[in-house]
């Protein structure tokens, strides 16, 4: 769907032009595999800090390669993206634009460094699941930049898709109502599960 999502969607008027299968391509694909990678390496730092014993050590072996095929794959999406996209490249690569967005893939670099050297032999528990979290919000953030405004890529801004403002101020209210009991369920959640899980939980 990220894929799909950056590559656009054939739309005419207001309605999609495109088949069911239009989202299959190499270019979806590749992204596809990177996501399951990316969420394969969250999940074993995840592990390594809620686990112990056997099983974390499984997780800080299989971290380390997740991780460089993570970056790998940030490698090529950063090439394939601006190649396939000239709207894109236009917008990272044009000057200035180049020179205040460099800190993003730098810092993607430095964070998969440490990440790496984090789930050595110093090995550190909370360390490599935030890295992690570092890692996703720099992708997030280089893939917010490459499509703003739009929500379609190319074809609806989001000021094109909104709801008119009594809706999005109905919305808003429910939101304001809502969101604190959602935060709070949340922070007792997270709270209950605190710690370690117990061994016998993961045999």
């Amino acid at each position: 769907m990220v894929g799909s999502f950056v590559d656009g969607l054939q739309v005419s008027g207001q309605r999609h032009a495109g088949g069911p299968g239009d989202w299959i391509t190499p270019f979806s694909l590749m992204t596809g595999s990177a996501v399951a990678a990316g969420y394969a390496l969250l999940g074993a730092a995840w592990l390594i800090l809620k686990t112990e014993g056997a099983l974390q050590a499984r997780c800080y072996r299989l971290a380390r390669p997740l991780t460089v095929v993570l970056l790998l794959f940030f490698a090529v999406v950063s090439v394939w993206t601006p190649l396939g996209q000239p709207a894109i490249a236009e917008r990272w690569f044009s000057f200035p634009a180049l020179v205040w967005l460099a800190p993003l893939p730098l810092a993607s670099v430095v964070v998969g460094v440490a990440l790496w050297r984090s789930l050595g032999r110093r090995r550190r528990e909370l360390v490599p699941f935030l890295l992690c979290v570092a890692l996703f919000l720099l992708a997030l953030a280089g893939l917010a930049y490459s499509l703003w405004p739009y929500i379609v890529p190319r074809a609806f801004t989001l000021w094109d898709a909104a709801s008119p403002l009594a809706t999005l101020g109905f919305i808003l209210a429910g939101v304001l109502i809502l969101m604190p009991f959602v935060l709070a369920y949340t922070l007792h959640t997270y709270r209950l599960f605190r710690g370690k899980s117990a061994p016998a939980a993961y045999g």
